[in-house]
């Protein structure tokens, strides 16, 4: 962050003219202990959640989910014949995107990562199998790239392993996008292209080895050269757009290897036993000559083979050869291979023409990404981004038989989220990609897990057919109400409110008011249920953006703030005499009100509760003397922030602005947690910058930020928080959360 970013947050900060109000240094809740800094176990999800709520001795969870799986990592051991997975394998905390078998019974991965099980691995591992049967433990091999490894070829003659992607450096040492490595992870000296000749030359000799990325590797059978394909212009410092032959030794360019594929890049390759190169990727020519998306070269000259002709329609994203080498299974974004239809499989001959097969027909309905061939050659293992293949529900992981029509296997997996490797050896198969849970269950927006283990309640099914927003439970915790973007639950028609059995999550009969657009926010008060959302009408009856409905029959009642347009946030207070409203609006009743407002809880009237708010508020929570908010919208116009307001008369106590939006709350006792999108919490009753990723704990009387600091990993963020007697559950769209895997779902006990 440069130097004029912080001063201006730090103005924005003093603008505000926050004082410490020492009437406020008591907070009207017990001291509560304190959150593990490190997520507990828990089975995730394989998409957001928007609300979180412990009742009892479960957590229920709703947002927008297809699944609910145990938490695996982004890299499994399968069993080969059932798809089942390895408990005892380490969990891989980033994306894989690359997997090899290491000729001993485990593999080379590479990606995204930065731990496998407990060791630090960054974005390249081997797993081996430990002594005991079944179980597995993490190599010595830790190449320690900067940036992700996309490609891993083995040197046939010797333990050297080649890696290529996006990195700069190895182990600290300058080896960009390509390196020959030892059994250790150490970048072998005599290996660097960048020099141009082979050998070190300094710091900066591996600068202009690779402009791009290296996506596939493939070495020559008695191991002297190595050909490296991708989305690379240069290649040890010479032009070379996106295939380049080296010396495995010194990595030298080999100057008289050019075929000059067209833009696009090259993906994949195999290399026959008669010396044809076979290309797939984006490409659309070899050099002036035609060739859609697959090709062949002499893998000694780089002449065209002019011969070997089939064409894709779409991206060839892998290739993978037959046991017997006579063809070669393509696999990636196509529809068509020359005239016939092939949806993103197909298999053609690796000699003559390249002829397709006219009787290997196997269909996926979206992208495959790897393939490897099972030990015997008679089975294909596909990963992709396909939900259905030969016409059968495989979520992203699937097998077909390398005979006959390509007839799909009984092995199911089922992924949570695109996979992107696969790689199989005698005794399983491994996969890694982008998901974090395979052998998981159908949950569709709504789940239940156990409190204690974070294990699926398999007893609890809500399924509904869209976004679910809001969980509140009755008091008695027999009765959960939901509320949300969907029109169905358990296949009965319930318009975004729905009112479900605890225990089993059954839909209650006859209780079915009927929001006319989304609701976004639930609240208890004496015997009423409040909401708020997008809404204008309810069954029938108009009511902008808030309403309340009998717990009990669901009937609506004349309480009708009319606020003008969406509320985000709804609570009540501490008497249940008074409902906040929050959200986007500028009036309630209409008076004016700025995105925040307090009414009667019996007649929806306007209080005279006025604070100043200039920006959208996400959340609210009404505890003790406080009102506590939270705002996305622009720093600049008064967003950003985590706002206490006196319950009583309206007054800023303090404020913690961040750099992102924060859209999640919850109160503790002293503590309020929030949630979002931000890396830097900054305010005027704060001393500097403090990075905090996506999750932070501030002292509810002063505003002080706590040490508490879990980083949320990436671009995703929290969107919804729950914390009671030290115990902090964070929901959103994350996937890492303090270097662990915690897909969804984040549970933190007390400690």
């Amino acid at each position: 962050m440069n130097a004029a970013r912080r001063r201006a947050r730090r103005l924005i900060a003093a603008s505000a003219g926050l004082g410490l109000r020492a009437a406020l240094a008591a907070v009207d809740a017990p001291a509560s202990a304190d959150p593990a800094a490190v997520p507990a176990e828990s089975w995730v999800t394989n998409g957001t959640v928007h609300a979180v709520r412990q009742v009892g001795n479960r957590i229920y969870v709703g947002g927008s989910f297809t699944q609910a799986g145990p938490n695996t990592g982004f890299g499994v051991a399968l069993d080969l014949s059932t798809g089942v997975w390895a408990q005892a394998f380490p969990k891989i905390n980033g994306i894989v995107l690359t997997a090899v078998p290491d000729r001993e019974g485990g593999f080379y991965i590479g990606g995204d990562f930065t731990r496998v099980g407990d060791k630090s691995r960054h974005n390249g591992a081997r797993i081996v199998p430990d002594v005991t049967p079944g179980t597995w433990r993490v190599g010595g091999w830790n190449p320690g790239t900067d940036k992700p490894i996309r490609a891993i070829a083995l040197a046939p003659t010797s333990d050297t392993v080649y890696i290529g992607g996006d990195f700069s450096t190895v182990r600290d040492i300058p080896r960009a996008g390509i390196a020959a490595v030892t059994s250790t992870g150490s970048p072998i000296a005599e290996f660097n292209p960048g020099s141009g000749t082979g050998a070190t030359s300094g710091a900066g000799a591996a600068a202009t080895v690779t402009v791009g990325s290296v996506m596939t590797l493939v070495t020559s059978p008695d191991g002297t050269r190595l050909f490296a394909g991708g989305f690379f212009t240069r290649m040890a410092g010479a032009a070379r757009t996106g295939l380049a032959a080296l010396n495995a030794a010194t990595g030298a360019l080999d100057t008289a290897f050019n075929p000059s594929p067209s833009a696009g890049g090259v993906e994949a390759m195999v290399l026959t036993s008669s010396g044809r190169l076979l290309l797939g990727g984006g490409f659309t020519a070899i050099g002036a000559t035609p060739r859609n998306r697959l090709a062949a070269v002499n893998a000694a000259t780089g002449a065209l083979d002019t011969t070997w002709a089939p064409s894709a329609d779409g991206i060839v994203h892998t290739l993978r050869l037959s046991a017997d080498g006579t063809r070669v299974f393509v696999g990636g974004a196509f529809a068509n291979i020359g005239a016939s239809a092939r949806s993103r499989l197909a298999l053609v001959s690796a000699t003559g023409s390249g002829a397709l097969d006219g009787t290997w027909k196997p269909v996926a309905d979206a992208d495959v990404s790897a393939l490897s061939l099972s030990a015997d050659g008679s089975r294909l293992f596909a990963a992709g981004a396909f939900t259905r293949l030969g016409g059968v529900k495989r979520n992203y992981l699937g097998a077909v038989a390398t005979a006959g029509a390509g007839a799909v296997d009984a092995w199911d997996p089922n992924a949570a989220m695109p996979a992107m490797a696969v790689a199989s050896s005698p005794e399983v198969v491994f996969a890694g990609g982008t998901f974090a849970t395979v052998n998981g269950t159908a949950r569709t927006n709504m789940a239940a897990f156990d409190a204690a283990t974070g294990a699926l309640v398999p007893d609890f099914v809500a399924n509904t057919d869209n976004t679910v927003r809001a969980i509140v439970s009755s008091a008695d915790e027999t009765t959960l109400y939901i509320g949300g973007l969907f029109k169905k639950v358990n296949g009965q028609v319930r318009y975004r409110l729905a009112k479900l059995n605890a225990a089993t999550g059954a839909v209650a009969d006859g209780w079915a008011p009927k929001a006319s657009a989304e609701v976004k926010a639930l609240a208890f008060a004496g015997t009423k249920l409040y909401f708020g959302g997008a809404f204008s009408t309810v069954s029938g009856s108009t009511r902008r953006r808030a309403a309340a409905v009998s717990a009990d029959t669901g009937s609506l009642s004349s309480w009708n703030p009319n606020v003008s347009n969406v509320v985000w946030a709804i609570a009540a207070s501490p008497d249940a005499k008074t409902i906040y409203l929050g959200g986007a609006f500028s009036t309630v009743k209409g008076s004016t009100r700025k995105n925040l407002a307090a009414v009667s809880a019996s007649t929806g009237s306007l209080t005279a509760w006025n604070p100043a708010v200039t920006a959208p508020l996400r959340r609210l929570e009404a505890v003790g003397s406080q009102v506590f908010v939270t705002m996305a919208g622009l720093s600049t116009d008064g967003g950003n922030r985590v706002v206490s307001f006196n319950a009583a008369t309206g007054a800023k106590q303090w404020e913690g602005t961040a750099d992102g939006d924060v859209v999640a709350l919850a109160v503790d006792g002293p503590t309020v947690y929030a949630g979002g999108h931000f890396d830097i919490i900054t305010g005027s009753n704060i001393a500097g910058e403090h990075i905090r990723h996506h999750l932070a704990a501030f002292d509810a009387a002063t505003g002080a930020l706590k040490a508490w600091a879990p980083a949320v990993s990436g671009s995703h963020g929290v969107w919804t928080l729950w914390a009671s007697a030290g115990s902090v559950i964070a929901g959103g769209d994350f996937q890492v959360v303090a270097a662990t895997v915690s897909a969804g779902v984040a549970r933190f006990p007390a400690v």
